[in-house]
C-alpha cells in the first residue's frame, strides 16, 4: 500500500486486537521462541493505520497480485514476519508465516475497502500469506530501526525482504527499543524524496 508521512501530531501506533493477543506457546513463552528462533529470512508487510485491524480480522497479510513472485521465499513457520503501519511510521511483530503464499487465501480481505481498487474475483490485495503471532512487542517508532533497513532511493519505503542478520536486529530492537538512538534524520529525508500531501486522507490533511 502507499506509505504516508505522520502530519504534526505524532501519531500513536496501533494496539493489537485481543483476538490475537493469546501467545503462541512452543517449548515456553512466545518470548523465549522469539527471541530463540533461527529464522533464515524474514518480510515486512505495510499497512494503513485505517486497514491495520484488518489484518487480524482475516488472518491474513497481503500485496497487489504482482508482488506474489515477492512472497515465493516464504514458507510455513521458516520466516519471521512484521507488519509496518505506514501512516503512522511503527513496526508490530513478531508473526510468522502459517502458510506458503498464494492468490486470494481469504477473497474477502480489504474487499468492502470503497477507496482501494477492488475487483470481482477477490481482494485488492490477493498475494496473500497467513499468519499467526508469536510475540507482541511494543511497537517500535521507525526512527529506532531505520538502520536497519536499506531504503529505496528519493522514496520513504524500504526493501520488505530481510536477511536473517536483519530480522535479528529487528527482534533486538523490538526487546530492547532505548538501545537503540533515535535518528534524528530518517533516510528518506536526506535523499531527495518529496511528499505529495494529496495522497493523505482527507482526515490526515492540515486545515
Amino acid at each position: 500500500m502507499d506509505s504516508l508521512t505522520p502530519t504534526t501530531q505524532p501519531p500513536t501506533a496501533q494496539v493489537l486486537p485481543l483476538a490475537v493477543r493469546p501467545r503462541k506457546m512452543v517449548g515456553g513463552s512466545g518470548y523465549r521462541t522469539a527471541m530463540s528462533e533461527n529464522w533464515q529470512r524474514g518480510f515486512i508487510f505495510t499497512c494503513r493505520s485505517d486497514t491495520f485491524l484488518e489484518n487480524f480480522q482475516y488472518g491474513v497479510f497481503g500485496m497487489p497480485a504482482h508482488k506474489l513472485d515477492l512472497l515465493r521465499e516464504i514458507e510455513p513457520e521458516e520466516c519471521a514476519l512484521f507488519l509496518f503501519d505506514s501512516s503512522a511510521r511503527y513496526l508490530h511483530g513478531v508473526f510468522e508465516s502459517a502458510s506458503s503464499p498464494g492468490l486470494n487465501l481469504c477473497p474477502d480481505y480489504l474487499k468492502k475497502r470503497t477507496d482501494l481498487h477492488t475487483s470481482e474475483s477477490g481482494s485488492p490485495f490477493p498475494a496473500q500469506v497467513k499468519f499467526r503471532l508469536v510475540h507482541e512487542f511494543e511497537p517500535l517508532s521507525e526512527r529506532r530501526f531505520c538502520h536497519a533497513l536499506s531504503y529505496v532511493h528519493k522514496t520513504n519505503t524500504f526493501k520488505q525482504k530481510l536477511t536473517s542478520y536483519q530480522v535479528a536486529e529487528l527482534l533486538r530492537l523490538l526487546d530492547d527499543p532505548a538501545s537503540a538512538p533515535v535518528a534524528k534524520e530518517l533516510p528518506y529525508e536526506t535523499n531527495g524524496y518529496r511528499f505529495d500531501p494529496s495522497r493523505l486522507p482527507s482526515h490526515m490533511r492540515r486545515p
